[in-house]
């Protein structure tokens, strides 16, 4: 499993300034969430710094990664 630090980096070097802000508070709800509710916090977390990672990459990039 990827760790939270390396996809905090993956999402720093592919999104935008603004998304990434807006990567990094669903990160910190999405660890809430889960402490809240029982659930793993550490996945939580890594799949909120996730959830994004491609959205701006161009077509062209997302067929290259198929």
């Amino acid at each position: 499993m990827q760790s939270i630090e390396a996809a905090r980096k993956t999402a720093k070097q592919m999104l935008s300034l603004r998304r990434y802000r807006h990567t990094k508070n669903v990160a910190k709800a999405a660890r809430a969430l889960a402490l809240r509710w029982g659930a793993d916090a550490n996945k939580a977390e890594l799949a909120a710094w996730l959830h994004d990672v491609v959205k701006e990459t161009p077509r062209e990039g997302l067929l290259q990664l198929l």
